[in-house]
């Protein structure tokens, strides 16, 4: 007996308020017990009776699919959907909302290295749906009374056949069941809320709407779809192709969405992983079919079968449509980092991750206020050999600084030198004599703390005050730095993150390339890389070593003072919150990464870390010694003492920061 592809499907009969599953074989529906969620839950044990009920089927067994009503072939507890994961659609809508003047073909090319960095260094960008938004493919579609403009988006999304948590990639798709197709519907002028900009996107009201999730007709079990990445996405308007796109457009295909969603939340069978909205085709112009003031939304045709056969093996490759009659098919479904709304995404990351009066509404310190008796008694037992490390870099005219915001390099002057003692000018008895010399220099020139007072966010400073109460012409009044001159002594941790993340890039230097956006995912894959004392906890004053100093150290400073660098990237926002570090220091000029992932922005991260978190920034640091001791011995945390001069007023200060172990 030959095996005979098939889908499942849900329907009722008519005269029939019962819904049922079935199997769907040649436009003949086979009628099954149990619900679906049952059947993919249990499907190692009734596989091979429905393979054997398929091929035994004839051309009048079981319905014919012309006479029954098709349902949405799946029952989710839970969905997630995807946004901005398909390369071509975020670079056509940066193109589409760049600002005035500037140049289609720079935004196209920026936005598309944007995007590869984003696919070997980022992490997928979810949120929720809801099962009462789930609908059949067929039904009409009653669009809200309340609802002005609305978009459709085609996705391919992947039904979940195995409980998956926490899994690996490598295992995710062993976790799928199989693939079927929603039409995602959004309200468009609810995607942002107008009285909460702070906020962001609200897609509980954009999304959600009852039938706002037209899925099926099919679920297609995986055995018989083939490459998940390898599937053309089609939606007609009224006959004319609107999206038309590969699913090898992903930026994270199926296996990484499944096992990132998983790592949050545990995927129960049934439930639904949406892989995001592929771009629309050239050819649509301005938006079509956009109805308003409620309306009919229909897809028109017969269910077609989504198997179209490719060859004569087993496996075959996928061609999925859906028809539909209304939307423009275009999405701003956003990451956290959207790049087309730097505002909205700074304003939301402030919200979420704020210490504002958490120490009280006269707090100066921030998160130094980690740093307590305990912990300095904890770090000083951390020093075994007494081996001392200095993570400054030198202070002198060779420095990396160029000018910008009037910063230059030091300028060092003797005002008495041996010379003049040799020559006995210098008015001392008794053939006494000395040396002195002045400095001239930015306090943030080379290895520095930047202070509480440094950086504002919409005009406040650290805990919420008027940034003009806090800084004037005179300095800083409040939080000027000599107020942490005593506080800086604590457990360092040092987290190598160029040689950890070296073999994973294929290099072999200990340095990240310029551009290089460290995740929270990087700075816990090289916690577990490095070992036990990596652990970062409460208090501690994190060091990040790139490899970028080490690079200019070897080939010249180049633009080291505010070109391309690795750095930490907005999205390590919630971990430099949950984390409840003290301080956190980079061997970079600016601590994240450059250029920074908003374009119109600048140094988006200090705006959260600084005046919203309370977090003290280190910039250009050396820990290129303390490194190779800590790789030698395989012992990363040591006690650090790191205190400004306390130069009353100061919004920053130099540094000599010592490494003690």
């Amino acid at each position: 007996m030959s095996e005979a592809t098939y889908s499942l499907i849900r329907f009722q009969e008519a005269g029939d308020s019962k819904a049922r599953a079935g199997l769907l074989v040649n436009n003949r529906v086979l009628p099954l017990d149990g619900e679906i969620n049952s059947l993919i839950e249990h499907w190692d044990a009734t596989e091979s009776q429905l393979d054997s009920l398929a091929a035994s089927a004839g051309e009048d067994t079981g319905l014919a699919l012309a006479d029954v009503e098709v349902l949405a072939p799946v029952e989710p507890a839970q969905i997630l959907q995807t946004g901005a994961n398909y390369r071509k659609h975020v670079i056509d809508l940066a193109v589409a909302h760049r600002e005035p003047g500037e140049d289609a073909e720079e935004v196209r090319a920026t936005t598309a290295a944007m995007m590869d960095r984003r696919a070997g260094q980022g992490t997928p960008y979810f949120f929720i749906g809801l099962p009462t938004a789930v609908a059949s493919a067929t039904d009409d579609l009653t669009l809200p009374s309340y609802s002005k403009s609305h978009d459709w988006e085609l996705e391919l999304a992947a039904v979940i056949g195995k409980t998956a948590f926490r899994v690996t990639p490598e295992e995710a798709l062993d976790h799928v069941f199989g693939y079927t197709m929603v039409n995602d519907i959004t309200t468009r002028e609810y995607v942002f809320r107008k009285d909460m900009p702070a906020i962001g996107s609200d897609w509980y009201r954009a999304k959600n709407a009852p039938g706002f999730l037209p899925t099926g007709p099919l679920l297609v079990p995986d055995k018989f779809f083939g490459d998940p990445q390898d599937v053309q996405v089609t939606l007609r308007l009224n006959g004319k192709a609107m999206q038309d796109e590969s699913t090898s457009d992903m930026i994270f295909g199926v296996a990484k969405l499944v096992s990132e969603a998983s790592q949050i939340m545990p995927l129960r069978p049934g439930d639904l992983v949406l892989t995001g909205s592929p771009a629309t085709t050239a050819s649509t112009g301005a938006p079509p079919g956009r109805r308003r003031h409620g309306g009919h939304h229909h897809r028109t045709g017969h269910p077609a079968h989504p198997l179209q056969r490719r060859n004569s093996h087993r496996k075959q490759q996928a061609v999925t449509t859906q028809d539909t009659a209304t939307g423009t098919g275009e999405s701003t479904d956003s990451p956290v980092v959207r790049r087309e709304d730097p505002l909205g995404s700074i304003r939301a990351m402030a919200v979420a991750h704020n210490n504002w009066g958490r120490w009280g509404h006269d707090d100066v310190l921030g998160t130094l206020n980690f740093i307590d008796t305990g912990k300095r008694i904890e770090a000083a037992a951390l020093v075994k050999t007494g081996e001392a490390f200095s993570l400054s870099q030198p202070f002198d005219t060779n420095g990396p600084q160029k000018g910008w915001r009037r910063r230059t390099n030091p300028v060092h002057t003797m005002t008495d030198t041996g010379v003049d003692a040799e020559r006995g000018n210098q008015g001392f008895p008794h053939g006494f004599g000395g040396a002195d010399d002045v400095i001239a220099m930015p306090l943030q020139c080379s290895t520095q703390w930047d202070g509480l007072g440094h950086i504002f966010d919409q005009g406040k400073a650290w805990n919420g005050r008027a940034a003009g109460d806090v800084v004037t012409s005179e300095g800083d009044l409040v939080t000027g730095i000599e107020t942490a001159a005593a506080k800086i002594a604590t457990r360092g941790v040092l987290l190598d993150v160029g040689r950890a993340l070296g073999p994973d890039l294929g290099r072999d230097d200990g340095e990240l390339p310029d551009g290089f956006a460290i995740t929270p995912e990087h700075l816990q894959r090289t916690i577990g890389l490095q070992g036990p004392s990596s652990e970062v906890r409460r208090g501690d004053i994190v060091v990040i070593r790139t490899g970028q100093y080490s690079r200019v150290r070897r080939d010249g400073w180049g633009d080291y003072a505010g070109g391309s660098a690795p750095g930490l990237s907005f999205s390590t926002a919630p971990w430099l919150h949950k984390s409840e570090i003290a301080g956190i220091a980079t061997d970079t000029w600016g601590f994240e990464v450059r250029p920074n992932e908003f374009d119109g922005a600048f140094q988006p991260l200090h705006q959260i870390a600084i005046p919203n978190l309370g977090l003290f920034l280190g910039e250009m640091w050396d820990p290129d010694g303390l490194a190779e001791a800590c790789a030698a011995d395989g012992r990363y945390d040591f006690l650090l003492t790191a205190a400004p001069l306390p130069i009353t007023g100061a919004v920053g200060s130099p540094v000599n920061p010592i490494a003690l172990r």
